[in-house]
């Protein structure tokens, strides 16, 4: 007899070695590297999922003090992320919004993400609305999309929850099928 089984759906992964390699819009009062390197969360490791500390300047990425100004005038604040030399699946992202009592209003509120596989043209993969972090540590919002191909992948920031000088956020993770 033989007996056939189906196929496990595939898992999602850790895309790693992610680095960002621009901001456009503003300067950073905290290091941009944060955002990427796993700290702030669970061994200090990057993850999908987790609770991310509370944010901090050794743990997440926040904006000079004029970002706010520029995003109540329209204009949007851009990081780039490159994701690999070669193009790679990408399904979606853990994002860990800005947290803390009294500064939770600096969180990225509306943004997009854009996928390249040149690091200069970039493509729609969403659009949305990230919900505020709270004032205590907190895990991810899980966003996924379509599979796409890709090198780079680029945030664009077009509002914050209402601080008038900074935005920032502590982690963003890329997955894989």
């Amino acid at each position: 007899m033989i007996i056939l089984r189906k196929k496990a759906n595939p898992i999602s992964s850790l895309i790693s070695g992610v680095t960002a390699t621009s901001l456009t819009g503003t300067g950073s009062n905290w290091d941009l590297a944060n955002v990427t390197n796993g700290s702030g969360l669970p061994s200090s490791q990057p993850s999908l999922e987790g609770v991310h500390a509370v944010s901090a300047q050794t743990n997440a990425w926040r904006s000079f003090n004029d970002a706010g100004a520029q995003l109540a005038s329209g204009n949007v604040i851009s990081i780039t992320f490159q994701i690999g030399t070669v193009p790679t699946d990408l399904i979606g992202f853990s994002f860990w919004n800005f947290t803390g009592g009294g500064v939770n209003t600096m969180g990225v509120r509306n943004a997009s993400l854009g996928y390249s596989t040149n690091g200069t043209t970039f493509t729609s993969a969403w659009t949305g609305t990230f919900a505020q972090g709270g004032t205590t540590p907190g895990g991810p919002e899980l966003i996924n999309f379509n599979l796409v191909k890709a090198t780079h992948v680029r945030l664009n920031i077009t509002s914050n929850y209402g601080d008038t000088q900074r935005v920032g956020f502590n982690e963003i993770q890329f997955k894989r099928n």
